[in-house]
């Protein structure tokens, strides 16, 4: 493996891991203890293993619950009044009023929107999209706003509820290659739908949300966070992968994938949902396109982060 580690691969691994702890200390990184680090981190192998490990780490875009409630603020009181004022959906004369309407008991009288998020696509995405939307509903508006897609498709409440809302907003923690939620429009027949729908990720890979918002007519996508195509973790810009070898990143994505084969021969989408090899974190939950062995566990292996 000299070819792909640099002489002080040691060095560098254990200063990645002391970073690491201190991001804990610091409670940025508040739902991974000490613990839990060493342990995954205990997991691999020496050399190699252990320094694709590090790399890893190195690589995690982190949001802790801190970060997920500036998201939300951000969602709440800059993003989506300007979303409904452009669309001539709810003109919102200040933030203090809208956000008293929006927690009020009367807001489903008052307010033309009506919050969901993506289900029964997929039970581990339903399960991140609505965790994020009850932490949203919890801290910011009444329960009276939120609707299952079920019963956003009903003909009755589609004959009720039509000339009182006007828009639909889809809460979800990423859009990464769009797959589920065209899954979710084709299922639940969106296009058809009298509503208009708003879909806002906290986070979107700039290309698919780049091509999804031209796509449908009645749904437009608006993300808090748009992240930069190429962040797959095993790609030839990941310095720590190519310090040594110019295809070094395809080379530790081979020990990678030989390491998951090992764990269990029947780890599922071992790089990610589409293959987005991606290594970023919500507090509470992790996207499914994100490297499997963050959140895999077993009797045997270790996770470090919660699916």
């Amino acid at each position: 493996m000299k070819d792909l580690l640099p002489e002080n691969h040691e060095e560098i691994c254990d200063r990645i891991i002391e970073k690491c702890k201190h991001l804990i200390d610091l409670n940025y990184w508040d739902a991974i203890g000490k613990v839990s680090l060493l342990n995954w981190y205990n997991n691999f192998n020496d050399g190699a293993e252990k320094y694709l490990a590090c790399a890893i780490l190195e690589s995690i875009i982190y949001r802790s619950q801190d970060a997920e409630k500036a998201f939300f603020t951000h969602l709440l009181q800059v993003h989506l009044p300007q979303i409904l004022e452009d669309n001539s959906i709810y003109e919102i004369k200040d933030i203090s009023t809208w956000m008293n309407d929006i927690s009020s008991s009367d807001a489903r009288s008052n307010i033309p929107i009506r919050f969901t998020t993506i289900e029964s696509v997929d039970h581990q995405t339903a399960k991140s999209g609505q965790t994020l939307l009850r932490n949203l509903q919890r801290n910011y508006f009444d329960k009276s706003l939120i609707l299952s897609i079920d019963r956003i498709n009903s003909s009755d409440f589609q004959k009720t509820a039509k000339t009182i809302v006007k828009a639909i907003i889809i809460i979800d923690d990423m859009l990464c290659t769009g797959e589920q939620l065209e899954t979710f429009i084709k299922k639940f027949n969106i296009e058809s739908s009298p509503f208009f729908f708003i879909y806002c990720p906290l986070s979107a890979i700039e290309n698919s949300y780049l091509y999804l918002n031209n796509k449908y007519e009645n749904i437009k996508i608006h993300p808090i966070e748009i992240i930069n195509n190429g962040s797959n973790f095993f790609n030839e810009n990941n310095e720590m992968l190519t310090v040594k070898s110019k295809d070094g990143h395809l080379k530790f994505k081979k020990i990678y994938l030989e390491l998951c084969k090992t764990i269990n021969k029947k780890i599922n989408n071992p790089l990610g949902f589409g293959e987005e090899e991606l290594t970023y974190l919500f507090n509470n939950s992790t996207p499914n396109n994100n490297l499997t062995l963050l959140t895999y566990k077993d009797e045997h292996w270790k996770n470090l982060a919660v699916r």
